[in-house]
Order: structure tokens, then C-alpha cells, then sequence
């Protein structure tokens, strides 16, 4: 659904973060996310990822109030 999102607009010249969660915690979504972006006009500033939570038991504990603190610090440096 992003991918499409991504195809069907225009980002020239727009700077963009990227943030993700995944269940092997490797963000390789974000990387696709930014070759598409940058086809299409995006600065990408940078990016974060970590493990996220799945489906039944697996990552429960994820992001981890440690993840969630290094994505706010990951926030506040973009805006800076």
C-alpha cells in the first residue's frame, strides 16, 4: 500500500524521514520505501527502524521503551 502511495506522487525536492517497525527488526521495507522515494524527487534525511510487535507472542515487548526513545531522538534531530 505505501509502495503505490509512493508511485503515485510527486516528491520532488521534498525532505522526508523514514520511521519503521518490522518483525525481524532489519527495516528492509524502509530501504525499498527509499530507493521508490528517491525516484521520485525525496531527500531522504535519514531513517529508523527496529523490531516491532507481530502477531500473537512474538516481539511483545517490541519497540521497547528504549526503541521508542531512540525514534523520538531520531525525530528531534530531523527537525533540527
Amino acid at each position: 500500500m505505501m509502495m503505490k502511495f509512493i508511485e503515485s506522487n510527486d516528491f520532488s525536492d521534498k525532505k522526508i524521514g523514514l520511521f519503521g517497525t518490522s518483525g525481524s527488526g532489519k527495516g528492509t521495507e524502509l530501504e525499498d520505501m527509499k530507493t521508490a522515494l528517491e525516484a521520485k524527487g525525496a531527500k531522504i534525511q535519514g531513517n529508523f527502524s527496529c523490531k516491532g510487535k507481530t502477531f500473537f507472542l512474538i516481539n511483545r515487548k517490541h519497540p521497547s521503551t528504549d526503541e521508542i526513545g531512540r525514534a523520538k531522538e531520531f525525530a528531534r534531530d530531523l527537525l533540527k
